[in-house]
């Protein structure tokens, strides 16, 4: 019969796992930056612009989904008596930690090292919304656009959390492998 996990060990694994996915992640958004600061008005290079930004979009989602898979299996070979219920945790704790980085490394890209894109970003919305808009509404839009390096830190979080945990849990069905030869599992195990 198999065991749940020390539920530090599962904390302590998924932290370290955590903060290499998150590295991951951030460095796509960094080459996603830099690809968006080439300027070109000629219409191929801005579809060449658009296309490597999708294959990079691509390649980041199945990155991010193998490396969760990986790290939920090595875990799962590290300890022999991992039931299903603490292999979903590594992972959901894993998602949480890896949310954390990638909200944290978005956050200091956008407050830090490309302020300006925000604020073009910013203007560009002011200049559009307006002519459709109250003074009231002007001001209570300038001021959400104010706070909007904490929505955004707060919606990737939220996003990658929730996306790493249902990848998590789809992973977690067969991870460890089961034995259907063998033993009967006690039903608490799912």
């Amino acid at each position: 019969m198999r065991q749940d996990i020390d539920m530090r060990t599962i904390l302590n694994e998924a932290a370290k796992s955590g903060l290499l996915l998150g590295l991951f992640t951030g460095v796509f958004i960094y080459v996603a930056m830099l690809i968006g600061m080439i300027n070109s008005d000629s219409f191929g290079a801005k579809l060449m612009i658009t296309v490597v930004n999708a294959l990079l979009w691509m390649l980041k989602l199945v990155g991010c989904l193998w490396l969760l898979r990986f790290f939920m299996l090595r875990f799962a070979v590290a300890n022999p008596t991992l039931t299903p219920r603490s292999s979903f945790r590594f992972g959901m704790f894993t998602a949480l930690f890896s949310a954390i980085i990638v909200a944290g490394i978005g956050l200091v890209n956008i407050t830090l090292i490309a302020p300006e894109s925000m604020q073009s970003a910013i203007e560009a919305a002011m200049q559009s919304y307006s002519s459709a808009l109250s003074a009231s509404d002007q001001v209570t839009l300038e001021r959400m656009l104010s706070r909007l390096p904490q929505i955004s830190f707060f919606s990737s979080l939220v996003y990658c959390f929730l996306f790493g945990t249902v990848a998590a849990k789809i992973f977690s069905a067969s991870i460890p492998q089961r034995d259907i030869f063998g033993e009967p599992t006690d039903s608490n195990e799912e």
